[in-house]
């Protein structure tokens, strides 16, 4: 809450969380890591805030622009880009970002919008391939870079009547995925078609990730 960014330095034995001076007190609400040859962190909040921070190793964070009125509410990088980000939020807004690898300047646009209610999560397994997730049981897929959007049915044991809100979404690869949400509410997905299998539990699970190479994988959620 209130512009809250900590950078965690981990050692062998022990970790050090250090405070990132923003220019914005926006709550924050997701953030998404390149680490591969240009390692940057994007970081979603409330009233369209993007931070974007070109090098986590020297920290020089940054609003991107434009920066919209809707809440952004999840992030993800698009694998294989050239370090495309997508964020999703209230009112069915879906921008995509890219940062001048020369200036450093973040910088977007709004792309097709999906026409849901609040969405809270997006992830792809490639620059074309991936699941969007949000609140009253949404799912959509793309296989054409967010240009069109596909239905995904949710699942529910019970019968189809209580699916919660989901919160996270993460793409293990091309036309599969694992959402999870409220009320301990997991499903995987092939396709368009979403399959249940819910965790023991009735906490709110917030978010997923996962190692697709290794295929092990950590959710976290309220306790």
């Amino acid at each position: 809450d209130n512009g809250l960014l900590l950078r965690d330095d981990v050692t062998a034995s022990a970790f050090t969380l250090t405070p990132i001076v923003l220019t914005t007190s926006e709550n924050l609400n997701d953030i998404a890591l390149s680490l591969g040859t240009i390692q940057r962190a994007y970081v979603a909040g409330a009233s369209g805030t993007l931070v974007s921070i070109p090098d986590i190793f020297a920290p020089v964070p940054s609003i991107a622009a434009p920066k919209p009125s809707q809440n952004f509410n999840g992030v993800a990088l698009v694998p294989n880009s050239s370090g495309t980000v997508m964020v999703v939020g209230n009112n069915s807004v879906v921008f995509t970002y890219n940062t001048n690898v020369s200036t450093g300047i973040t910088s977007g646009a709004k792309i097709k919008p999906v026409f849901t209610p609040a969405l809270n999560d997006v992830n792809f397994a490639n620059t074309q391939n991936g699941y969007i997730v949000g609140s009253k049981e949404i799912i959509r897929h793309t296989s054409n870079g967010g240009l069109t959007w596909q239905y995904v049915l949710p699942d529910a044991a019970g019968g189809g009547f209580n699916i919660p809100t989901l919160n996270g979404v993460w793409t293990t690869q091309n036309d599969k995925a694992i959402i999870i949400g409220d009320n301990g509410y997991k499903a995987t997905i092939a396709g368009v078609t979403a399959s249940e299998n819910s965790l023991a539990t009735v906490a709110v699970l917030k978010d997923v990730a996962i190692n697709n190479s290794i295929g092990i994988g950590y959710i976290v959620g309220d306790a």
